[in-house]
């Protein structure tokens, strides 16, 4: 193992920066807007009728509860794949035994 302990945390940024959604909505992936999404989500699975106004990071938009579902679908995939590389970084650090390894 390359002794570079603490690892790096690198899903920080590209985990928390955001995504934009194929329908051009701009939402944030920090931990607050997760437990928002999140909590609209739960609406939307208890009431299917469920509605709300967003924040998006470019402008309000009106989300259906499907909609809701979706965005919370999409946040989820983007932080647990942000998760999955970081591991996968970490796993490399703890195989690699030099420097030049980890640049390969």
């Amino acid at each position: 193992m390359v002794d570079c302990y603490p690892k790096p945390r690198i899903h920080t940024g590209s985990k928390t920066g955001g995504i934009v959604l194929p329908n051009g909505i701009a939402v944030k992936t920090d931990r607050e807007s997760q437990a928002l999404i999140t909590s609209a989500a739960l609406s939307a699975i208890t009431d299917p009728s469920y509605t709300c106004t967003w924040k998006a990071t470019n402008g309000w938009v009106t989300l259906m509860g499907k909609d809701v579902l979706y965005v919370a679908t999409e946040v989820r995939k983007h932080v647990q794949g942000c998760f999955d590389r970081e591991r996968q970084i970490n796993l490399a650090i703890d195989d690699a035994s030099t420097l030049d390894e980890l640049r390969k």
